[in-house]
């Protein structure tokens, strides 16, 4: 057989690809963890929600290292196509619902009564979207071998999916910017921090909608090449991070508590200190969907206070 169908040699940019999408999941394990230490008060949903999208994400990654150790390492010259291909295409195209599923759940609840219409068709999209690409991994999953799926005729498939799901993108982040710059009147578009700028293009979904862009690029330039899957995997991890920062959110921007005076020495004189971390902050930070509000942060001083209190008694003369 042909060289141009060889599995060898096709893996560099997925291996390049893996290593990438491995670091996002060692981000994705310190948000899980973060969020399991603060969601005392959220609902079991929630809960079971973001331990399914962590499961799914360290099975995506096994997958692939299954397929990468497979041709590059035990099977280099392999031309049959390994059964963990497909299936880690199946479980990238259920991650993707699943992150828009939740992201649609939060404009529905941010959205009036008269404009619920635009969670419904993009659900309608979402929907359609992984119709298809459970078609394109049913097709591959009946391929013996990289010749056969380079045969089996769903580029305009593939093509559809990678284009709706850009545009599925897209769209949730734009309804989202839209409600956020409705949630109140405090909220200020010209003078926002740059930590706050990018706490909004991640976890609205915008900077996942920019690498849909880069998938569909990838594909229509380059066809035959694996480049589109080293591209999907580090994709599919921005999915979950940005769901799990947004979920994570008001623990990164929750206003600090006040301070507790720490009695160092009683008795006479009596001497407290007080530790500020940071100077007056604003009272809400959060808005209604779990991001920071575009307000500037004052800067953060250590302060510590040092307070003397003197206790003097009456004693009473003989006279």
């Amino acid at each position: 057989m042909s060289s141009e169908v060889t599995p060898n040699g096709m893996f560099g940019p997925m291996l390049i690809g893996l290593v990438i999408a491995t670091m996002f999941s060692g981000v994705a394990i310190v948000q899980v963890i973060t969020f399991m230490r603060h969601c005392d008060g959220d609902p079991l949903a929630q809960k079971l929600m973001v331990l399914f999208l962590w499961f799914l994400d360290m099975l995506h990654v096994s997958l692939m290292f299954h397929l990468v150790y497979h041709y590059l390492v035990s099977h280099p010259t392999d031309e049959l196509l390994v059964w963990s291909f497909p299936a880690h295409i199946l479980i990238q195209l259920t991650i993707m619902p699943v992150a828009h599923g939740v992201y649609l759940i939060r404009i529905w609840k941010i959205t009036t009564s008269t404009r619920k219409y635009i969670p419904i068709a993009l659900g309608c999209l979402v929907f359609l979207n992984l119709v298809a690409g459970i078609l394109i991994a049913i097709k591959l999953f009946q391929c013996p071998d990289f010749l056969c799926a380079r045969a089996v005729p769903v580029k305009p498939v593939v093509i559809s999916v990678l284009a709706l799901t850009f545009c599925i993108d897209f769209l949730i982040a734009l309804s989202l910017g839209h409600a956020l710059s409705k949630a109140g009147t405090n909220l200020n578009w010209t003078n926002s921090s740059f930590t706050m700028l990018l706490a909004y293009f991640i976890n609205t979904g915008a900077i996942v909608g920019l690498f849909s862009l880069s998938c569909l690029v990838a594909f229509l330039a380059s066809q035959h090449s694996l480049i589109l899957v080293s591209i999907d995997a580090i994709t599919t991890r921005l999915y979950v991070n940005s769901l799990l920062g947004m979920v994570n959110a008001r623990h990164y921007f929750q206003p600090a508590e006040s301070p507790t005076p720490l009695d160092l020495r009683p008795g006479f004189p009596s001497l407290r200190i007080s530790v500020n971390r940071t100077s007056q902050r604003p009272s809400k930070t959060i808005n209604e969907v779990g991001l920071p509000l575009f307000q500037p942060s004052p800067k953060s001083e250590d302060i510590m206070m040092l307070e003397v209190m003197v206790k003097q008694e009456a004693h009473s003369r003989k006279t």
